[in-house]
Protein backbone atom coordinates (compact mmCIF):
# COMPACT_ATOMS: atom_id res chain seq x y z
CA UNK A 1 0.00 0.00 0.00
CA UNK A 2 1.51 3.33 -0.70
CA UNK A 3 0.70 6.41 1.00
CA UNK A 4 0.57 10.08 -0.36
CA UNK A 5 2.08 12.83 2.02
CA UNK A 6 2.49 16.18 0.58
CA UNK A 7 5.31 18.57 1.41
CA UNK A 8 2.84 21.24 3.00
CA UNK A 9 1.99 18.02 5.30
CA UNK A 10 5.57 16.84 6.11
CA UNK A 11 6.02 20.51 6.50
CA UNK A 12 3.67 22.05 8.44
CA UNK A 13 3.75 25.20 10.43
CA UNK A 14 2.24 25.49 13.74
CA UNK A 15 2.71 26.25 17.68
CA UNK A 16 5.57 24.43 19.21
CA UNK A 17 6.70 22.26 21.52
CA UNK A 18 4.91 19.79 20.24
CA UNK A 19 2.92 18.87 17.01
CA UNK A 20 1.25 16.21 18.82
CA UNK A 21 0.68 17.90 21.66
CA UNK A 22 0.14 21.29 20.55
CA UNK A 23 -0.86 21.51 17.14
CA UNK A 24 -2.77 18.04 17.04
CA UNK A 25 -5.20 19.82 19.70
CA UNK A 26 -5.08 22.92 18.55
CA UNK A 27 -6.74 21.48 14.86
CA UNK A 28 -8.96 19.29 17.08
CA UNK A 29 -10.56 22.31 18.95
CA UNK A 30 -11.05 24.34 16.41
CA UNK A 31 -12.68 21.49 14.24
CA UNK A 32 -14.99 20.64 17.27
CA UNK A 33 -15.83 24.51 16.99
CA UNK A 34 -16.30 24.72 13.42
CA UNK A 35 -18.37 21.89 13.66
CA UNK A 36 -20.62 23.22 15.90
CA UNK A 37 -21.08 26.16 13.50
CA UNK A 38 -21.80 23.63 10.67
CA UNK A 39 -24.64 21.59 12.92
CA UNK A 40 -26.13 24.96 13.40
CA UNK A 41 -25.44 24.23 17.00
CA UNK A 42 -23.45 27.28 18.36
CA UNK A 43 -26.20 29.43 19.49
CA UNK A 44 -27.22 26.74 22.09
CA UNK A 45 -24.42 26.62 23.46
CA UNK A 46 -23.60 27.83 26.77
CA UNK A 47 -19.95 25.67 27.86
CA UNK A 48 -17.78 23.51 26.49
CA UNK A 49 -15.38 21.12 28.57
CA UNK A 50 -12.18 19.04 27.16
CA UNK A 51 -10.88 16.42 28.71
CA UNK A 52 -7.33 15.29 27.85
CA UNK A 53 -5.91 11.59 28.17
CA UNK A 54 -3.18 9.25 28.78
CA UNK A 55 -0.33 11.44 27.32
CA UNK A 56 -2.00 14.55 26.76
CA UNK A 57 -3.04 14.18 30.04
CA UNK A 58 0.10 13.65 31.55
CA UNK A 59 2.42 15.97 29.85
CA UNK A 60 0.06 18.34 28.71
CA UNK A 61 0.80 21.54 30.82
CA UNK A 62 4.16 21.06 30.29
CA UNK A 63 3.53 21.29 25.98
CA UNK A 64 0.51 23.66 26.33
CA UNK A 65 -1.93 21.25 25.28
CA UNK A 66 -4.92 23.36 26.92
CA UNK A 67 -4.12 26.19 25.65
CA UNK A 68 -3.75 25.29 22.04
CA UNK A 69 -7.33 23.71 22.89
CA UNK A 70 -9.00 26.88 24.42
CA UNK A 71 -7.15 28.54 21.08
CA UNK A 72 -8.72 26.34 18.79
CA UNK A 73 -12.07 26.32 20.19
CA UNK A 74 -11.80 30.36 19.84
CA UNK A 75 -11.02 30.01 15.78
CA UNK A 76 -7.40 29.95 16.04
CA UNK A 77 -5.33 27.93 13.44
CA UNK A 78 -1.89 27.03 14.06
CA UNK A 79 -0.83 28.07 10.59
CA UNK A 80 -2.03 31.76 11.02
CA UNK A 81 -2.56 32.60 14.81
CA UNK A 82 0.38 34.36 16.42
CA UNK A 83 1.88 32.69 18.73
CA UNK A 84 0.84 34.98 21.91
CA UNK A 85 -2.53 34.41 21.40
CA UNK A 86 -2.19 30.73 22.00
CA UNK A 87 0.07 30.83 25.09
CA UNK A 88 -1.51 31.59 28.38
CA UNK A 89 -4.95 30.60 26.47
CA UNK A 90 -6.01 28.79 29.57
CA UNK A 91 -2.88 28.90 31.75
CA UNK A 92 -3.61 33.09 32.23
CA UNK A 93 -7.34 32.13 32.46
CA UNK A 94 -8.97 33.69 35.10
CA UNK A 95 -12.60 31.45 36.75
CA UNK A 96 -15.56 33.30 35.63
CA UNK A 97 -14.30 33.89 32.18
CA UNK A 98 -15.46 33.55 28.50
CA UNK A 99 -14.42 32.56 25.04
CA UNK A 100 -15.34 33.21 21.91
CA UNK A 101 -16.24 29.70 20.57
CA UNK A 102 -15.62 29.76 16.98
CA UNK A 103 -14.51 33.58 17.01
CA UNK A 104 -18.14 34.50 17.22
CA UNK A 105 -20.03 33.04 20.25
CA UNK A 106 -19.18 34.14 23.89
CA UNK A 107 -19.73 31.34 26.66
CA UNK A 108 -18.36 31.04 30.01
CA UNK A 109 -14.97 28.52 29.92
CA UNK A 110 -13.00 28.21 33.61
CA UNK A 111 -9.62 26.51 33.80
CA UNK A 112 -11.38 23.75 35.15
CA UNK A 113 -13.45 22.93 32.31
CA UNK A 114 -9.92 21.62 31.04
CA UNK A 115 -9.93 18.05 32.93
CA UNK A 116 -6.77 15.87 33.37
CA UNK A 117 -6.85 12.21 33.04
CA UNK A 118 -3.18 10.41 32.64
CA UNK A 119 -4.26 7.19 33.42
CA UNK A 120 -6.68 6.50 31.20
CA UNK A 121 -6.05 5.50 28.13
CA UNK A 122 -8.81 5.46 25.03
CA UNK A 123 -7.80 2.28 23.41
CA UNK A 124 -7.28 3.91 19.29
CA UNK A 125 -4.57 6.12 20.69
CA UNK A 126 -2.17 7.45 23.55
CA UNK A 127 -2.96 11.11 22.65
CA UNK A 128 -6.75 11.00 23.25
CA UNK A 129 -9.15 14.30 23.69
CA UNK A 130 -12.76 14.46 23.98
CA UNK A 131 -14.45 17.88 23.88
CA UNK A 132 -18.34 18.19 24.65
CA UNK A 133 -20.73 21.42 24.18
CA UNK A 134 -23.77 21.45 26.88
CA UNK A 135 -27.01 23.78 26.43
CA UNK A 136 -28.47 26.21 29.12
CA UNK A 137 -30.23 22.50 30.69
CA UNK A 138 -26.64 20.91 31.12
CA UNK A 139 -27.83 18.70 28.22
CA UNK A 140 -25.07 16.86 25.98
CA UNK A 141 -25.35 19.14 22.23
CA UNK A 142 -22.11 17.65 20.60
CA UNK A 143 -19.28 15.27 22.13
CA UNK A 144 -16.14 14.44 19.62
CA UNK A 145 -13.15 12.69 20.75
CA UNK A 146 -10.24 13.14 19.02
CA UNK A 147 -6.68 11.12 18.47
CA UNK A 148 -3.66 13.43 18.06
CA UNK A 149 -1.96 11.07 15.81
CA UNK A 150 1.75 12.72 15.12
CA UNK A 151 2.82 15.47 13.29
CA UNK A 152 0.00 18.07 13.84
CA UNK A 153 -2.47 15.35 12.34
CA UNK A 154 -5.96 14.49 14.11
CA UNK A 155 -8.47 11.58 13.84
CA UNK A 156 -11.97 12.06 15.22
CA UNK A 157 -13.07 8.90 16.76
CA UNK A 158 -15.22 6.64 13.94
CA UNK A 159 -13.30 8.04 11.19
CA UNK A 160 -11.34 5.62 9.26
CA UNK A 161 -7.13 6.32 9.52
CA UNK A 162 -6.09 8.50 6.86
CA UNK A 163 -3.67 7.68 4.73
CA UNK A 164 -1.96 10.27 2.91
CA UNK A 165 -2.98 13.40 1.24
CA UNK A 166 -4.56 13.14 -2.65
CA UNK A 167 -1.75 12.03 -4.91
CA UNK A 168 -0.78 14.44 -7.30
CA UNK A 169 -1.78 14.07 -10.98
CA UNK A 170 1.25 15.19 -12.28
CA UNK A 171 3.97 12.11 -11.68
CA UNK A 172 7.52 13.56 -10.94
CA UNK A 173 10.54 11.83 -9.24
CA UNK A 174 12.51 15.02 -8.15
CA UNK A 175 12.11 19.01 -7.63
CA UNK A 176 14.24 19.24 -10.86
CA UNK A 177 11.76 17.50 -12.94
CA UNK A 178 8.74 18.96 -11.43
CA UNK A 179 10.02 22.23 -12.48
CA UNK A 180 10.61 21.25 -16.10
CA UNK A 181 7.17 19.47 -16.29
CA UNK A 182 5.84 23.52 -14.56
CA UNK A 183 8.08 24.75 -17.71
CA UNK A 184 6.65 22.77 -20.09
CA UNK A 185 3.16 23.61 -19.42
CA UNK A 186 3.46 27.25 -18.55
CA UNK A 187 2.91 26.60 -14.82
CA UNK A 188 3.77 29.08 -12.26
CA UNK A 189 6.90 27.59 -10.92
CA UNK A 190 7.42 27.15 -7.22
CA UNK A 191 8.78 29.87 -5.04
CA UNK A 192 11.72 29.59 -2.57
Amino acid sequence: MSAYVSAFELFSIGVGPSSSHTVGPMRAGRDFAVRLRQRELLDRVTGVTCALYGSLGATGIGHGTPDAVVAGLSGLDPETADPGAIRGAWANRADGGRILLDGTRSVPFAKADVSFEPRTRLPEHPNAMTLVARDAEGGVLAEETYYSVGGGFIRRDGEAPRIGATPSPIRFDSAEELLAICDERHLPRPRA
